[in-house]
């Protein structure tokens, strides 16, 4: 069992039999050291006067300094480690208690959302003239979103549930790239190199995360440019690269990207890309951003591969 997968309680009982191990091994070598020196009065250690001490006594003496030394060293290592995983500890106790919240939160709203959404359509039906329609058609369109945002929440607050099945990369992403190509003629959508790539996995999930990619490069190159999607085969894992015309992120962006409620948009959540880490975590895969040598933005990931 790792320490990120027992409980905080846990952690420390262990943590605490640890250190109180290593400060009783150095209180008895040091105890060793005073007891030598104490009950010997010829050994007693004054300047010059080493080399009348016996060779056997001075292993013995140099034998026990050094353990209590590297005892001391690493009583203090633990007690840093110590320190540093306390407060990761509480770090992961917010969040989860941030998910838990949240968890509540999009289920309580969604309900009365709901009912604003179809009593909307009951007003509009009810023709009160064109500008109502519109107005009602807006309100409707706008708890969509509202709906969408509390979906997203409920995904990162949840633990993902993955039915695995075999997934061609090649008939996944040409999917997902579709409804972008024919939303966006002035864009080129490139796709190399995933021909007879398979993953196993869940292709809704790994759909949806494609989809939140492609939709970010679609929107920093402001409708016009190039996206291009490749992949390759590194070892026992495969992996897929995105890559679009316009520009790089900022440093700041790359180190923040996954950070919940991060965005750089004007009207952004900040819950797309964790989401798709969320998601490629499940996989067993990863996802990292960085800038392409001619300063693009581009993103890695990794899935591991099926093979038949």
């Amino acid at each position: 069992m790792t320490d990120q997968q027992m409980s905080f309680a846990e952690y420390v009982r262990r943590k605490i039999i640890q250190l109180c191990t290593l400060v009783l091994v150095v209180c008895v070598v040091f105890i060793i050291i005073f007891a030598l020196t104490a009950t010997n009065p010829m050994y007693v250690l004054e300047l010059g006067e080493m080399q009348s001490v016996p060779a056997s006594f001075r292993v013995v003496l140099a034998g026990t300094a050094v353990i209590g030394v590297v005892g001391l060293v690493v009583l203090a290592k633990n007690l840093m480690d110590f320190i540093a995983a306390s407060d990761e500890f509480v770090e992961l106790e917010r969040l989860a208690t941030l998910g838990k919240f949240s968890a509540w939160a999009a289920h309580q709203i969604r309900n009365p959302l709901a009912v604003i959404r179809a009593q909307t359509q009951i007003l509009a039906l009810k023709g009160q003239g064109e500008s109502m329609g519109r107005a009602c058609q807006l309100l409707v369109l706008q708890t969509d979103k509202v709906g969408d945002i509390l979906s997203l929440m409920m995904t990162l607050s949840q633990p993902i549930l993955i039915h695995r099945e075999v997934v061609s990369l090649q008939d996944l992403l040409s999917d997902a790239i579709e409804p972008y190509r024919l939303t966006y003629p002035r864009i080129d959508f490139v796709l190399n190199g995933c021909q007879h790539n398979t993953v196993l996995g869940h292709p809704g999930l790994l759909e949806e995360a494609f989809k939140n990619l492609l939709t970010n490069a679609v929107e920093n190159i402001d409708g016009q440019g190039a996206v291009t999607v490749a992949c390759c085969r590194s070892h026992a894992a495969i992996c897929i690269t995105i890559i679009d015309s316009g520009p790089a992120i900022s440093d700041q962006a790359v180190r923040a990207a996954f950070e919940i409620g991060f965005t750089t948009k004007t009207y952004g959540t900040g819950l797309g890309l964790p989401i798709v880490k969320t998601i490629l975590t499940a996989h067993g895969g990863s996802i990292r951003i960085d800038r392409a040598t001619h300063q693009r933005t581009r993103v890695h990931l990794e899935i591991p591969a099926l093979d038949l």
